[in-house]
C-alpha cells in the first residue's frame, strides 16, 4: 500500500536572535524607566504615608507607666525634677516631655508641636460604638494651676479619626466647652499627675490618678460612639 505524504506545512520565519534580544532589552529598558518615572512622582508621597502610619501605629499602643510622673507644681519636686533631662520646666512647673512617637506624627501630619509646655497625660487607641480614634489627653500651662481636669482649661483633649493609605490626614475633632465655673477655681501649687491608663476591659474607658494637697483622685475619660471624650473627676 503506497504511504502518503504529509502535507507541508508554511510557517513565517522566525525573528533572528539578535532582533530578539534587542526587543527584550527595549522592554527591559521601557520598565525600569516607567518605575523611576513612578518612583519620582509618587515615590515622597508614599514614603510620607508610610511614616505616617508607621508613627500612628506607635501612637495607637503607647503605654506609659502607671507610676510615671507627667505632671507637678509641687517647688520641692519641680527643684529635683529640673535635673532630669525628661522634663521640662515652665512657669514653676514642671512636664515631662512627650514621647517621640507622639512628635513625630504630628510632624508627618504637617501639624508640627508648638513650642508651649504640656504634658502628655494620655495617649491611645480607644473604641465606642464601632469607631475607632486615637485619643490624646493632655496638660497645659495655664496661668493659674488648678486641680481640676477642665477642658479648655488646664487640659486639653483631642480624638483623632485614624489615616489610612487613602486618607493620609489625622483629623482631629474638637468639640466646644461652655466653662461656667472658673470662679471656683484658685491657684495652689500642690498637683501630680501620673500617666493615664487604659482600662483593660472597657476599650472606651481610661483613668488618670492624681494627687492635690495630700489627696488622690482619679480622673476618668470615656470616648462617645460621635468621638467626643467625656471628662470626670472622682475623690
Amino acid at each position: 500500500m503506497p504511504q502518503l505524504e504529509s502535507p507541508a506545512l508554511d510557517y513565517a520565519p522566525g525573528a533572528p536572535i539578535r532582533r530578539r534580544r534587542r526587543i527584550r532589552r527595549v522592554i527591559r529598558l521601557g520598565l525600569a524607566l516607567a518605575t523611576v518615572i513612578a518612583a519620582f512622582v509618587w515615590g515622597p508621597t508614599i514614603w510620607s504615608r508610610a511614616k505616617l502610619l508607621y508613627h500612628q501605629r506607635q501612637c495607637l499602643t503607647y503605654v506609659a507607666p502607671a507610676d510615671q510622673v507627667v505632671f507637678d507644681s509641687n517647688p520641692t519636686r519641680v527643684a529635683l525634677l529640673a535635673h532630669d533631662p525628661n522634663y521640662l520646666i515652665a512657669r514653676g512647673c514642671a512636664f515631662r516631655k512627650p514621647p517621640p512617637q507622639w512628635s513625630a506624627i504630628l510632624t508627618a501630619s504637617g501639624s508640627p508641636p508648638t513650642a508651649s509646655p504640656t504634658a502628655l497625660i494620655f495617649l491611645h487607641e480607644l473604641r465606642a460604638g464601632g469607631i475607632k480614634r486615637l485619643v490624646q489627653l493632655e496638660r497645659t500651662a495655664a496661668a493659674d494651676e488648678s486641680p481640676y481636669f477642665l477642658p479648655g482649661y488646664d487640659v486639653a483633649t483631642h480624638s483623632m479619626t485614624l489615616a489610612t493609605f487613602g486618607k493620609p490626614q489625622v483629623n482631629e475633632q474638637q468639640f466646644p466647652w461652655a466653662i461656667d465655673v472658673l470662679d471656683s477655681i484658685g491657684p495652689h501649687t500642690d498637683i501630680r499627675i501620673y500617666a493615664g491608663q487604659l482600662d483593660p476591659i472597657d476599650a472606651s474607658h481610661f483613668t488618670v490618678r492624681y494627687e492635690s494637697r495630700n489627696q488622690t483622685h482619679t480622673a476618668h475619660g470615656h470616648l462617645r460612639p460621635d468621638g467626643h471624650v467625656e471628662l470626670k473627676v472622682t475623690p
